[in-house]
């Protein structure tokens, strides 16, 4: 399953405007650029994503992935990267906007970190003695005695492209209490050194569709379309494994001590009598047939199909998500059935129609889902959107809250077979209200 989680404070640091606010600005932006007269101009970026929604459902199965979407870039230098570290202080976005320099709202800017005017505490190597934000690059774990470089980079190619970036082991140390969750600093590596370019970003108050989010990816998939059927037989041990006859009376019977064994001299007929080991002393009751009864239970398991399901071992399918409706609420989650048959079935007598849907197959089904609109992957495939199977069929569990209020948007599903892919884009649109 994919859910998305969407930040909750964003805004720009400039060093050429220290005190300037810009937590409501659309825009996200970073930069490195440098003049003859005043040296190094940078701008970098923050977003804040609650504990509430980042660690309310962590796993260490999980994927998380920071994802944003570009606007514009200049100038980028090839292979430059971008950096994101843990910001280190609390921080307050502000209400400000780049264009307000003349009304200088309270909240983060280059110098301040707070609606208080407190500077932040620069605990990395930087030409400004303070200033453009504080966060960690490494973190020191006690219990273990070793360090942990925070390594979080994304480099841009010839081609500047949207970000997408795997901060699983960020998102862990928030879990851990180990690293306290103040939020993400983006930023270019060196940027107070060399010259980068400069690259902007939505922020969280776009009024787009393309909000920066952290996709989290948690691992569901499921193969479980039989029932089980359970037998059990109770087999009873043969009575006859010691029976009476094993010791009967006969084995030390009256006559194996008789009195003419030992003569009447040595040892006198009264001293061994013919009673002292006589035919009761080990009876046949003493070792009765009940002494050893016992049974073993015998449990056997067999597997079958709901009666009207069929597993399909072709390889030549069409698979679908059924029953799609207009419309889903976002705060939603649904399980969306997918329907599989074969293209071209062969005709035979049957009971079922040649066509139905109601089948199962062995081979990995995945799926996607697309803007309707501007065909632009929304969610792509991955093993996180991997098909699952019960006893009624495919199926994946779907969170809406993944898709924007008043968007057009369809599934695409995919098939995998010995190395071949096959993908299914179902024409059927649905809309998120609410």
């Amino acid at each position: 399953m994919i859910k998305f989680i969407y930040p909750t404070e964003s805004c720009t640091l400039y060093s050429n405007y220290d005190i300037l606010n810009t937590g409501a600005d659309e825009i996200l932006e970073v930069a490195s650029d440098f003049t003859p007269t005043r040296g190094p101009i940078i701008s970098r970026s923050l977003l804040l994503f609650s504990n509430e929604n980042i660690l309310s459902d962590f796993k260490t199965t999980n994927r998380y992935t920071l994802n944003l979407k570009i606007v514009q870039s200049l100038e980028l230098e090839s292979d430059v990267e971008l950096e994101v570290y843990p910001v280190s202080e609390k921080w307050n976005a502000g209400k400000g906007r780049f264009s307000d320099t003349e009304l200088l709202y309270p909240g983060a800017s280059w110098l301040y970190k707070n609606k208080n005017k407190d500077t932040w505490t620069t605990t990395t190597p930087t030409e400004y003695d303070t200033g453009g934000g504080s966060w960690y690059d490494k973190f020191y774990d006690n219990e273990l005695d070793e360090e942990s470089i925070l390594d979080f980079k994304f480099k841009f190619g010839e081609l500047a492209s949207d970000v997408k970036l795997d901060i699983t082991q960020l998102v862990s140390f928030w879990n851990m209490s180990a690293i306290d969750n103040n939020g993400i600093i983006l930023k270019f590596k060196n940027d107070t050194t060399q010259r980068c370019g400069n690259v902007k970003f939505f922020s969280k108050n776009t009024n787009t569709i393309y909000r920066p989010y952290i996709e989290v990816g948690r691992y569901d998939y499921k193969f479980e379309p039989y029932i089980i059927t359970t037998t059990k037989k109770e087999i009873e041990l043969q009575s006859g494994s010691l029976d009476s006859g094993s010791l009967d009376s006969g084995s030390l019977d009256t006559g194996s001590l008789d009195s003419g064994s030992l003569d009447t001299g040595s040892l006198d007929t009264g001293s061994l009598d013919t009673g002292s080991l006589d035919s009761g002393s080990l009876d046949s009751g003493s070792l009765d047939t009940g002494s050893l009864e016992e049974s073993v239970i015998n449990t056997t398991q067999t597997k079958s199909l709901e009666s009207d399901i069929v597993e399909l071992k072709s390889k030549d399918l069409h698979i679908f998500v059924e029953n799609i409706k207009e419309s889903y609420s976002k705060d939603g989650i649904e399980k969306m059935m997918v329907g599989v048959r074969e293209l071209t079935p062969k005709k035979t007598f049957s009971t079922r129609m040649r066509y139905t849907s109601r089948n199962i197959t062995q081979l990995d089904l995945f799926f996607s889902v697309l803007d309707a609109e501007t065909e632009e992957v929304v969610i792509d495939f991955s093993e996180f959107t991997k098909i699952s199977c019960d006893t009624n069929g495919h199926y994946f569990n779907f969170e809406f809250g993944c898709l924007s209020r008043g968007r057009l948007y369809k599934f695409i599903l995919k098939l995998e077979t010995d190395g071949i892919v096959k993908k299914y884009n179902d024409k059927l649109t649905f809309m998120i209200t609410n």
